[in-house]
Parts: C-alpha cells; structure tokens; sequence
C-alpha cells in the first residue's frame, strides 16, 4: 500500500536504524487473596501494627499507587505495592462536599485517571479551541455521504471510533514513507490507514505525474520523500507547469490543505522538488546556508525538542515535543511554528483558500519517535522501575512480617506508644520502594507523553488542513496509537 523506496545514499541517518521495545503503561487490579471482603490477612495484621509514623507514610504510598496508572509496569511490583497498601487504614479518604465520586474513584474538579484506550472528551460536549468555537455533536454522524445530517454547520463529521481522525477525511500520500533512517515507519503507517476509515488514503510515487484529477477529490495531501524523483528527472525542474498549476489551483482556489516532511536523504537536492511546489505559496526548505545532511543532528535520534513558537496554533494544542533529527530549517512569511538550536524548523500558512504546514524533517513517521523514546530505542525508565520491581517486593515482605510480632515490650499494650524493633528496617526499605516508585513514574510520564505528542501533532494538524467545515471531530484526551 505504501511506497517504501529507501535512497542508496546512507551515512549517519543510516546508522540510526532502529528497533523499537513497545512499552505499554497498563493498571492492574490486585484481588483479594481469601474470597472475603477484599481485605487479606496481610492487611488484617499490618492495620493493628501500632506505629502511626509508619502507618502514615505507608497510606500516603497507597494514595499514590491507586491514583497511577502507569506506575504498575510490573506485575511484582504491582503485588508489592498492594501489599505496602495494606499498612495503611482500610477507609478511603472522604470525598470533597458534594462529590459524587465513589471510594477509590476520581472526584469532580480533578482530571480522571486515564490509560491508553480511553476517551474521556463528550462528542456532544461543545467547547472553545485555538482556532475559535468548536461544533456540538462532533463526530456524531455516521455516513459519508457529503450532507450535515446533525445540523452543527459541519459536513461529514464521522468518527465511529472517537479516535479523533475523521472517517471521511479523503487524505493523499505522495512520495515515499521510508528515509536514509530506515523504513520502521510501521506505526505511522497502519496508524494512518486504520484510522482513515472509510476512505482509503491515497498514494502516488515521488516519480509520477501530479494531475488534476488526482488531486481533485483529496481535502489533505502529505509530501513526503522526493529523492525517486530527482533520480528519474535529473537536478533541473522535476515539475511540469501543468503539474505546479494543478497543484496551486487545487490549494489555493479548491482549499485543500498540504503537510510537507523533508530530510529524507543527506543530500539537499532532495528536497528540491518539494521546494518548487511551495514556491507559490511563500515558503520554502532552507539548504545553501547549513550543511547539506541538515541541522538538529548532534546525540542518538530523535532530538526532543520543545522550542515551540507559536502556542496557541491549533496545530501545537497541548503539544510539548517534537522529535526532530537532521532536518532543514523553513524560512518564509508564514506562522513559524517551531524553532530549535536558533533555526525555524515548522511553519504554517492559510493561502488563499487553502492551507499549508511545512515540517523540516521526517523523523515524526519513525516508530521510535512515535514510541516517545531516544538512542536506538532504549527504554530509559529500565533502571528506576527495575528498581521498583526489585525493592517493593522487599519492603512488602519485611513490613508483612513485621507486622506479625509482638511489641519489643511486651507489657506495652498502648497501640501509639508499642514499637517493634523490625519497624527501622520495613521503614528504611518502604522509603526505598517509594523514592525508585517515584522516579519510574516521573520517566514513564514523561515517556508517555512523548509517545503522544507525535499522534496528537498529526491529529491536530490534519484536522487544521481540512477545510473548516467538513470532516471536523473532536480529538480524545488520550490518542489510541495501535
């Protein structure tokens, strides 16, 4: 389905060729272990234990673990940490007044613990967007059929699966996915086709022909690699005068929308092509000043960067990342998007009636990017949640035990007064469970908002490319990647 052509011409992006390590932040649910009430026998001692300093910070532990979700990376880690639970009191924290929350359970005014999968945004639930209002009932009608069957002033809205890709949205792919990095560009690409939906997307090779006809019924067209075609057309104009006019006439008067990548080869000839379709539209590639295999190269792919220019762009909403490596930096008149070690490296443009959003690399179609890593796909959360993995089940198993001995004075009946001389050592490892508990969580955050930064940006920019009232859905909070 897609063209996976890969240039001869490989040097350093070539030797980033990756292998990515999925990683999947899931929730477990620990069950009772005596088909009582859910309260096992571990819990039972450990809620008589009589030190109240202990039993404070084991509860603030629990807190914390019920309100993560991807603090469980380990199902190990996920028994220890119901088990250090259990030290603490059996009663939940009491709702706010007026809440309607259940035990356990998020209440009003805080943001929902949410998992990969879920959707929490309203379809019917209007709200205010960078770009001005937003439609009711986004994404509520079900046939693409060209009419506004739900009456909110949009054409199409269909998203049968809340994924926030409009099913109708009649999207192009010319050029090709693969670069001099590789062609691990699988979860881009089955991203793509599986959430289009009812209209497959359609593809022309770099060397083709771009006609008219071609192009008439597409509301947004990706560029991507055009390396085949200066190979088949040589380093003078790729593009016939027909092809350039098609292309204007399609953008400009039709209001179609394009999404231009670049930095596919070392060479910047190959980008060229690309080049000359933006010529009328006031932007172009940035190549004689920098050198030929691009800018943002120095460090294992991508580069991270969050330099972003213009925050309130519909296309950036609640976007912190990119990841970049090896692009070339856009210069013109347009609203420069994002910007990285003093270069321009995104802009975007309303062009007549059309619209234009010029990305200077290509790594945002890599899996490595799309999974929200760096250096070859190595998973930098390994060190701390092995850790976890390692140290919780030894603070779980030591305060069990502990809870199980009598008072070091055996006269002491006090509750607030007996301690046990197990207590220093089930404290020191309970405060080692939860410092390597707290890095795990902070790296596996910041993992997993990476890895949706990258679907989010491509949701938003599509969804500001295609003409403003047709093909309009609400994007979920949480993006469904695979």
């Amino acid at each position: 389905m897609w063209n996976a052509g890969v240039s001869d011409s490989r040097v350093s992006k070539s030797r980033w060729r990756t292998t990515v390590v999925a990683r999947s932040p899931v929730s477990q649910t620990i069950e009772p272990d005596d088909g009582t009430d859910g309260t096992d026998q571990t819990t039972r001692a450990m809620q008589e234990t009589p030190n109240t300093e202990l039993i404070a910070r084991l509860l603030e532990s629990r807190l914390v673990i019920r309100t993560q979700p991807f603090l469980c990376r380990f199902s190990l880690t996920c028994a220890a940490a119901a088990a250090i639970a259990a030290c603490g009191s059996a009663e939940e924290p009491p709702a706010p007044p007026g809440s309607t929350a259940s035990p356990g359970g998020p209440v009003l005014g805080e943001m929902p613990v949410t998992t990969p999968g879920d959707v929490i945004n309203e379809v019917d639930t209007p709200r205010s967007g960078p770009g001005g209002p937003v439609a009711v009932n986004l994404g509520s009608e079900t046939l693409c059929d060209g009419l506004d069957e739900n009456n909110n002033g949009i054409i199409d809205d269909v998203d049968v699966g809340k994924d926030g890709l409009c099913d109708c949205i009649r999207l192009g792919f010319f050029g090709q996915v693969s670069s001099d990095a590789g062609d691990d560009t699988a979860a881009f690409q089955a991203w793509l086709a599986e959430r289009s939906g009812q209209v497959p997307v359609k593809n022309l090779g770099a060397s083709e022909t771009l006609t008219a006809e071609w192009l008439a019924d597409l509301q947004v067209l990706i560029i991507g690699g055009m390396q085949e075609r200066v190979i088949a057309r040589g380093t003078g104009a790729t593009f016939s005068a027909d092809e350039i006019a098609a292309f204007d006439q399609w953008l400009q008067t039709s209001g179609g929308g394009v999404f231009t990548l670049a930095g596919y080869t070392e060479s910047a000839g190959d980008v060229m092509p690309t080049n000359e379709l933006l010529a009328n539209l006031g932007m172009q590639y940035t190549t004689a000043s920098v050198p030929a295999a691009g800018v943002i190269g120095d460090g294992a792919p991508p580069i991270w960067l969050s330099g972003i220019a213009a925050p309130t762009h519909p296309s950036v909403e609640n976007v912190t990342e990119f990841g970049f490596y090896y692009g070339y930096p856009v210069s013109g008149d347009g609203t420069v998007i994002l910007q990285g070690q003093g270069y321009d490296l995104a802009m975007a443009k309303e062009v007549g009636n059309g619209r234009a959003f010029v990305f200077g690399d290509e790594w945002i179609t890599q899996d490595i990017t799309w999974s929200g890593s760096v250096k070859d796909g190595n998973d930098p959360c390994q060190q701390p949640c092995n850790e976890q993995a390692n140290i919780c089940p030894i603070a779980a198993s030591q305060c069990a035990d502990c809870a199980k001995q009598a008072c070091s004075d055996p006269n002491d009946t006090d509750p607030d007064t007996c301690f046990k001389g197990c207590q220093p050592s089930c404290e020191s490892e309970t405060m080692r469970c939860e410092m390597y508990t707290a890095d795990c969580e902070a790296c596996s955050a910041d993992t997993d908002a990476r890895a949706q930064a990258t679907p989010r940006f491509w949701l938003n920019t599509i969804r500001w490319l295609t003409p403003q009232n047709e093909c309009q859905v609400e994007i979920p909070v949480t993006i469904r990647v695979r």
